[in-house]
This record gives C-alpha cells, sequence and structure tokens, in this order.
C-alpha cells in the first residue's frame, strides 16, 4: 500500500459517446472497434473529443512559455495514439519501439494519464482534438492543406512518360486535393500521421489508372509530444529530431501550436538537432538542457546566439561517455520534483563515475548580451549540489523503469509510471508534494514514459514569489574549488607538461581513407561485426578510463567531442593536427599541420582552433602543403625531444621530408628522418621520448647503419634506452606518452595492451625514469583506427 498520498490510478471503464458539434463544419463520423472488454475502442488516429468553439475560446489564455518545471501546469499537450503505432508495431526496432505495442493498452495509458490531470484541475488536450478544432471555413481549409502535403500519388516510372487526358488529371494535384476534400476530419487527421503514399498504373480496363500498393510512413513516434518543441521562459521552440523518419512530427506539432495562438520562437536547422525529452526550465536564472546522442552543440549554440531560452544562466548537460538508447535525453536520467529537489539517476553521478554528465554552464554578459562560459566540465552532482539542489537518488531499476520520466504538474505534484520511484521520492525528507502512481507499462516499451508523452506550458509564478536570481554562496565556493588547481608550468626546456587537449570519441568510426595506409588498423571482419551504435558506445567508455585515469593525476583537460556533420571520425587523435610550443620569453607557439586525407583536415574546426588561437601567441601554419600532396601529420609523424631541440621522423607517405625541415626552421628543432623496412606510417607507434627514457622499435629500420645513428642520437641524450621488438609495436607499446600530474610528478601513460605487452624488466626500466604508469583499456580504439593512448593526447605548453 502506498502512503502519503501516493494513489493508483484505476482504468475507468466509461467510454466517451460521439461527439457532434454544430461548431464543425462536417460532423465527424465515429468508427469503432470491439476493445479487449467487448466495449467499444476508437482506432482511428487521433480520435477522441471534439474541441467546440467556445472550448476553443477557452484555450485562448493558454501561456506561451515555462519558467521552471515546478510552476503550476495550466496546459497539456498530448497524443491519442492511433493506426500509426500499429504500424510501428510491424518492425518495432525500425520504429523505434523496444518491442510491439498494444493500441488498446496504450490508449488506456493516455486516460488513465488524462483522468489523473482532470481531477488536478489541468486541461489537457491531443493533438488530433486540436487539429480538427475551428469554426470557419479556413479551419478546415487549413487542415486539408496539411492532408494533401502528407498525401503522395506515384505513378509507374514507366508509365509516367504515357499518361495522357484523364490519366493526367488522376495522378494530378488538384485530383489529390479534391479527394482529400471530400474526407471527414477525422480521415485527414488519420492522413496526416500515417502519410501514405498510392502507388498508380495505367490500367487499360476499368478505370483510366489502378492502384498497384499503398505505402505508409507513419509517425510512430508521435505520441512523445515532449520532443518536437522545446518551451522555454521565452517561448516555443520548434525541433530537429535526430531521427529523419520523424522529421514531420515538427510540422503537425507546429500546426497545433499556430492554431492554439502559441508564438514560436523560431526553429533548429540542420546540422543542429533538438529534441524536447533534453530541456528543463528551473526558474528565470537557470535552465538546463542536455547535449547526448539526441541534441547537439550546433543546436545549443544557436539557441544560445538567439537568446531563445530567456535565463541569465543556462547549464549544458553533457552525455560524453554514455552515449546509449536508453539513456538518451536528459528526462532519461534526471526529472525535476519541486523547487529545490531533483531525482537524478545514481550511475550517471559521481566525479569518477563512468556514465557520468559534465555541465558547461553560460552566463550572459549583462552589457553585451551574449551567453560566455562561466564553468566548464563540472561533474552534474557537484554542480547541482552547488546550486543548491537536494538530489533524489535512482537506482538502476527504478531508472530503467522509467521511473525518473515523471510530470510535475506543479508545486511537487507527479504523475510517476514506477511505484518504487514513487515511494522513494515522497520518502525523501526536503520533498514537499505529493506522487501519483499510473500503470503505464504499453507506452514504456517505446523507450518513453509520461514526460516523454507531455509537453507543458505553464503559469509562471508572480514575481514576488520568485526566488532571488544570481550565484548562491556556496555556488561560488565550489566554483572557485573547482577552478583553483596546482599547476605545473612548463618551459621552452619542459619535455612534459600536464595540461592536455582531448576529443571524446562521440562519432568514432573506423576510416576507410586511413585505412588504405595504416597497417595497424585491424582488417579482420570479427572486430567489425558491432553496429556504429556499439562501436561507438565502447570507444566512449574507453575513452571515459583515459579520461578519468588523467584526472586522477590532476591533469588539467581541455575537452571536446564530435558530432556526425563534422565528418571526422578519427577526431579522437587531436595530437595530428597541431602541436604548441612553449617559448624562452613565456610566448607559446600554435602549429598547423598539412593532413594526408580530407577527414582528419576537417578536425581543424574553428571552435578548438579558436581555443588555441587564445591560447598561443603566435601561429605556424603548415596546412598549405596539402596543395602540394606534402604531409606531416603533427607529433604523429615526429617524436620531439623538446629538451634538446631534435625532431625524430619516419619518413612516409605522411611525413615529407621537406615539410620537417619547415617546421624545424621555424621551432629551432634539428631534423632527424628515419627511414623504416615498409611504410610505417606515423613515428609514434615506433617510438616515445619522455624526460629521462626513449622506447623505441629498432627493429623497424632499413639497415644497420640507420639503427646506429638513432640509438648514438638517443643515447648522447643520456636517456636510459628501452628497447621494443617488433611485435611490441604492433601491441602500441611505441604509442605511449609521458606526463605530469598536479604535484609535478613524471607518470606515463598507455593503454593497457601495451602495458601488458611490456615485459618486467622493462617495465622496471621505465619505472625509473617516472613515478607510476596509467594503463587504461583502450582496444577497440587501437583496432579500429590504428592509433592508441598517445594518439589521443594533443599536449598543450
Amino acid at each position: 500500500m502506498l502512503r502519503k498520498g501516493i494513489r493508483r490510478q484505476a482504468l475507468s471503464a466509461a467510454r466517451r459517446a460521439t461527439h457532434n458539434s454544430p461548431t464543425l463544419l462536417r460532423a465527424p463520423v465515429l468508427r469503432e472497434t470491439p476493445g479487449e472488454d467487448g466495449g467499444p475502442t476508437e482506432v482511428f488516429a487521433a480520435a477522441g473529443p471534439i474541441i467546440s468553439l467556445e472550448e476553443r475560446r477557452s484555450l485562448d489564455d493558454v501561456p506561451r512559455m515555462q519558467e521552471h518545471e515546478n510552476d503550476p501546469a495550466a496546459f497539456v499537450l498530448l497524443h491519442m495514439p492511433g493506426h500509426e503505432i500499429v504500424m510501428g508495431s510491424y518492425h518495432p526496432c525500425g520504429a523505434l519501439f523496444e518491442c510491439t505495442i498494444s493500441l488498446n493498452r496504450a490508449r488506456e495509458c493516455i486516460q488513465r494519464l488524462r483522468e489523473v490531470l482532470d481531477e488536478n484541475g489541468i486541461p489537457a488536450r491531443t493533438l488530433g482534438e486540436i487539429m480538427r478544432m475551428g469554426h470557419f471555413t479556413e479551419d478546415r481549409e487549413q487542415l486539408k492543406k496539411m492532408a494533401s502535403s502528407s498525401l503522395t500519388y506515384e505513378v509507374r516510372e514507366k508509365d509516367e512518360p504515357y499518361l495522357m487526358g484523364e490519366e493526367l488529371r488522376l495522378a494530378s494535384d488538384q485530383y489529390k486535393n479534391d479527394v482529400v476534400g471530400g474526407l471527414d476530419v477525422r480521415d485527414l487527421v488519420d492522413v496526416i500521421v500515417t502519410q501514405p503514399t498510392v502507388s498508380l498504373a495505367k490500367s487499360g480496363n476499368n478505370t483510366p489508372l489502378k492502384s498497384t500498393g499503398y505505402r505508409f510512413e507513419p509517425l510512430s513516434n508521435l505520441i512523445f509530444t515532449r520532443d518536437q518543441q522545446i518551451v522555454t521562459a521565452k517561448g516555443a521552440v520548434l525541433a530537429n529530431l535526430n531521427s529523419g523518419q520523424r522529421a514531420p512530427e515538427v510540422k503537425v506539432v507546429q500546426f497545433c501550436l499556430e492554431k492554439l495562438g502559441i508564438n514560436v520562437q523560431g526553429k533548429i536547422e540542420a546540422p543542429g538537432t533538438l529534441e524536447g525529452g533534453d530541456f528543463f526550465p528551473a526558474g528565470r536564472d537557470l535552465c538546463f538542457i542536455g547535449m547526448g546522442i539526441r541534441t547537439n552543440d550546433a543546436a545549443i549554440q544557436h539557441m544560445l546566439k538567439k537568446d531563445m531560452f530567456g535565463t541569465r544562466r543556462v547549464a549544458v548537460v553533457a552525455d560524453l561517455f554514455d552515449r546509449n538508447q536508453a539513456r538518451m535525453h536528459l528526462d532519461c536520467v534526471a526529472g525535476i520534483a519541486s523547487e529545490n529537489c531533483i531525482v537524478v539517476r545514481e550511475s550517471i553521478i559521481g566525479k569518477l563515475n563512468p556514465k557520468r554528465r559534465l555541465v558547461t554552464e553560460y552566463t550572459q554578459n549583462e552589457q553585451t548580451g551574449e551567453y560566455e562560459v562561466s564553468v566548464e566540465h563540472m561533474e552534474f552532482g557537484e554542480y547541482l549540489t552547488a546550486n543548491g539542489w537536494h538530489i533524489i537518488p535512482a537506482s538502476e531499476q527504478m531508472a530503467d523503469d522509467l521511473g525518473i520520466n515523471f510530470i510535475n504538474m506543479g508545486n511537487g505534484q507527479l504523475i510517476c509510471t514506477d511505484e518504487a520511484m514513487g515511494e522513494t521520492i515522497e520518502n525523501f525528507p526536503h520533498f514537499r508534494g505529493k506522487v501519483h502512481v499510473i500503470d503505464y507499462r504499453e507506452i514504456c516499451k517505446m523507450y518513453g514514459a509520461i514526460h516523454c508523452t507531455t509537453q507543458v506550458f505553464r503559469h509562471g509564478m508572480p514575481d514576488s514569489e520568485k526566488p532571488s536570481t544570481g550565484v548562491t554562496p556556496d555556488f561560488s565556493k565550489a566554483l572557485s574549488t573547482f577552478t583553483e588547481k596546482v599547476q605545473f608550468i612548463p618551459d621552452e626546456k619542459s619535455q612534459t607538461t600536464n595540461s592536455v587537449l582531448l576529443v571524446a570519441p562521440t562519432q568514432f568510426g573506423q576510416n576507410n581513407e586511413t585505412l588504405q595506409d595504416n597497417e595497424f588498423m585491424t582488417r579482420d571482419k570479427k572486430h567489425l561485426r558491432s553496429t556504429d551504435i556499439d562501436v561507438i558506445d565502447a570507444a566512449c567508455e574507453e575513452f571515459q578510463s583515459l579520461y578519468s585515469s588523467l584526472l586522477r593525476e590532476g591533469v588539467n583537460i581541455k575537452l571536446y567531442h564530435h558530432e556526425p556533420y563534422h565528418g571526422t571520425p578519427d577526431a579522437c587523435f587531436p595530437n595530428n593536427w597541431f602541436s604548441t610550443h612553449r617559448n624562452a620569453n613565456g610566448s607559446s607557439e600554435l602549429v598547423l599541420y598539412p593532413m594526408a586525407h580530407p577527414s582528419r583536415r576537417r578536425e581543424r574546426r574553428p571552435d578548438i582552433l579558436k581555443y588555441l588561437n587564445g591560447r598561443c601567441s603566435n601561429l605556424i601554419d603548415l596546412s598549405d602543403h596539402e596543395d602540394m600532396n606534402m604531409f606531416l601529420e603533427g607529433t604523429g609523424s615526429m617524436v620531439l625531444d623538446r629538451i634538446h631541440r631534435i625532431a625524430y621522423a619516419v619518413v612516409s607517405s605522411r611525413t615529407d621530408e621537406t615539410v620537417l625541415g619547415r617546421f624545424c626552421e621555424h621551432l629551432g628543432f634539428k631534423p632527424f628522418p628515419i627511414h623504416t623496412k615498409g611504410n610505417m606510417y606515423h613515428t609514434n607507434v615506433m617510438m616515445s621520448i619522455g624526460t629521462k627514457y626513449a622506447a623505441v622499435c629498432f627493429d623497424h629500420l632499413k639497415d644497420q647503419e640507420e639503427v646506429s645513428r638513432l640509438y648514438n642520437s638517443l643515447k648522447q641524450t643520456g636517456r636510459t634506452i628501452v628497447t621494443l621488438s617488433e611485435d611490441q609495436c604492433t601491441n602500441m607499446c611505441g604509442n605511449i606518452l609521458e606526463l605530469r600530474s598536479e604535484k609535478g610528478e613524471a607518470f606515463l601513460a598507455m593503454s593497457d595492451r601495451a602495458y601488458s605487452n611490456f615485459n618486467p624488466q622493462q617495465l622496471y626500466s621505465m619505472l625509473q625514469c617516472v613515478d607510476h604508469i596509467v594503463h587504461p583499456d583502450y582496444a577497440t580504439i587501437e583496432n579500429l583506427a590504428g592509433g592508441s593512448v598517445r594518439c589521443s593526447i594533443a599536449e598543450l605548453f
């Protein structure tokens, strides 16, 4: 038995009768099929009560915005599912479902939700009801126009050139418009949500044309009315959904919003992607927006630039390590339960939690009105606590059962789909509200629950009742602790640094361009059987281990990620396209390198370049050598002895001696070209130089003269030489890097594969030169991309 007001809602046995309204141009025809209990169940899309003119006028006062998830709900937008989800069940995975869905049970879920909303005095309307709503001829004409654009006539290709007379008329848009004009308003809505295509061919008898098939592109996910827009403190913003098959849903929602007289601020266009499940308003001062597999940085930056959020601060909650369909949106891992209580999935909070989210906060400049980064990559739980939120932890089971995906009706009045989650919330000492639990299991099979299936417009609280805005003292203190670090400051003779730039492999994949000349990339089909999603998930998990290992050492990390529109599958190897160098006078140089493959050249992104240019005093741009097919791929092509100013470089298709010479001229290095037996694509897979050690695979060198020349050069610098075998080189023992901890201690970063292939004597020798070794698993990235830990770290001097 649930305590403290948790109520389970029973399914009402009553069914709505036929609604005939004199305010409509055409009386709707109600079509019914027997329900599971023998009673009538409407099955056509968006069936439900018709909104009269009087009811339409009552919706004129619907708020156009929402400031806080805990403000009282004034109006809720829903969708009553119909044939479109039946069609989706024909192939659940293709429709973005977990499994097949029962239409009747799904409709019962929506009905239960409406009953609770109604009991709490909150009007709710479905998309179908709003589309059918109207009194004037223009209302029907608008609906008819939308239905006509959703219906396609497709003539068989071989017949199309030979159509004539009546055949042409029957395949024309005019005929289609006439057909649509004869449909009932419910049928018009059905056309819109099923998106039919009629295939036509010349008949030869009976009628001029015959239908040869019917194809549908149903809006099977329209039920998730949260996704097609976000509603901020300044109004609605139309989304650009991550899945192309869902794109028509946005037009449907836009049609309904305009019919309600709700002004739309704007729409997100490609390459931006935005889905409403990633947005939470949290007051006039702050809102949260998730960035992950459904909402990307391009959309967020557009909204910041256009001031669409309407809050002083915007907290971007980034998923860079998890990238899982089950946690696709922010509302899959968090939910605002009251003014200062937030439910958060346990597995995504904690500074070193593998699935943690990182917050980058933007604050609006009072003078310019532009948003500027005020906090970067702060752990989500730490950020929430510092801002005065009380975190209600949700177990993995509660979260997997979508208990987090509740709706807040205002003032802590929640509707939740999981009983255990409801009890946890109600028993939390800082929560002052009530939880209503309803059975929503059928819709949960579609990877969404109550928050996903509702869009809420809210009454804002009066100014006198609003909490004061501004950063809290606790947050100021936490921010100072977060940003203040003891730093190892390298000089022009430092071999190592404790500041690095990383790019999370959020769109990682095997690069077919680099596969042509990188022998370290796997060509074994058993490594290529995973789906793109699985590969990215595995790569992000491995990268997170590296990121956490460096964080534990106190390394300062500038972190980026990449998106599909960047077209950069190897972006997690940033050391190839740039390097930085410290001068004697304290200034720094930024060098940009010519890359052999077009996809690698795209890694020189404006946002990263802006940061690097701001950090460095001078720019040396060697990338123009790409026009002459002359390449030098950064500290992949070169292994630098920064202390003795020697640039070791294996000459290859990616490393040109002429460009090497120009680099050395600019930076005051001595070139040391190396020649190997085969096409060793990069130097840093067979060689590594630290402050006191040098690990190198001499077996790959062309002849004994090359061996002696390299050995003597390294020996003269006084380093301990660790000789690698070809097999060790293949297992990434050369792709290692020395860094400094925040205490100034030297440590080695390498993959677990590399660590496992060093023998005890070699490890002992290296540990005489550094304090310790970190070695995360990096197998997916190594196998598919032919690079390892050192490739993933771009040093910042």
